[in-house]
């Protein structure tokens, strides 16, 4: 065998990569969960009963809830990915970018819904008028989730089209991450304000628009590291050179194997 990763080893490391994700929100959203528990009078900041916590994590539905959004998440990150897949030397076009272009989409819209989340919250705690439109106003953000998701992917779709597919997927991934960053950090004074109020905080808008933050985060923060380290081997196959050792292979036909070190590409 080569010095090349192995089809079956990048597997290995997808499901590690995957598992180790899994464990993260097993965890994490059972503290989460437990910190969120009715309190009253309402608590700014709640420490979770660890027992609570500990029976939480062994709740056969928190289990299978767990691996349901894991296994969601991993299938995100797996299309979002698939059109850089490693091409072959006969078929350069690969998988076309709009699977891509439509989970970044999807991803948009999933953050707009979050922020409607939480300026509904904050406009039910703090502005009492508005509370005889509640229903209106959960049509109203759920609509503008659903318009986002293709009006982002048709944006992304119409402008998306400079450098190669892995540098593209690059930046996408990379500003996703930013810009779910920035929205959590929006999010969190208005979480604040409805912690004074909330006594059964795990109904809030905002604790679920921080969970959906999470969600987006854990789906792009893979590819937005993978991403950097995969476009600098991939110069060298653009440029007919061995990902693995540099030697030139302009002068063969579709080589399986890269006669220098044994790696390279392999014709589908």
């Amino acid at each position: 065998m080569g010095v090349g990763v192995t089809l079956a080893r990048k597997f290995a490391i997808a499901g590690q990569a995957w598992l180790v994700l899994g464990v993260v929100v097993w965890i994490v959203c059972a503290v989460v969960w437990q910190s969120a528990a009715d309190h009253d009078p309402p608590r700014l900041v709640t420490v979770p009963e660890w027992d609570g916590v500990l029976r939480t994590l062994v709740d056969p539905e928190y289990v299978a809830w767990v691996v349901g959004c894991t296994l969601g998440m991993a299938l995100l990150q797996a299309v979002f990915l698939w059109p850089v897949r490693k091409p072959t030397r006969k078929d350069v076009s690969g998988v076309s970018v709009f699977l891509s272009l439509a989970v970044a989409g999807l991803l948009i819209g999933a953050l707009l819904l979050a922020a409607g989340l939480a300026a509904g919250q904050f406009l039910w705690n703090y502005a009492e008028g508005l509370r005889e439109f509640d229903e209106v106003g959960r049509l109203v953000v759920i609509g503008t989730a659903a318009a986002g998701w293709l009006l982002g992917t048709w944006v992304l779709v119409a402008f998306c089209h400079r450098g190669t597919r892995e540098s593209m997927i690059g930046r996408l991934a990379a500003k996703l991450l930013l810009g779910t960053v920035v929205e959590a950090a929006a999010i969190i004074p208005l979480d604040v304000l409805v912690r004074r109020k909330e006594s059964c905080y795990c109904l809030a808008g905002t604790y679920w628009a921080l969970l959906i933050c999470g969600a987006v985060g854990l789906v792009v923060l893979g590819p937005a590291i993978l991403l950097p380290v995969l476009i600098r081997r991939r110069r060298r196959w653009y440029g007919n050179r061995c990902d693995a050792c540099g030697f030139d292979l302009a002068g063969l036909v579709n080589p399986e194997r890269c006669p220098e070190c044994g790696a390279g590409w392999r014709p589908a």
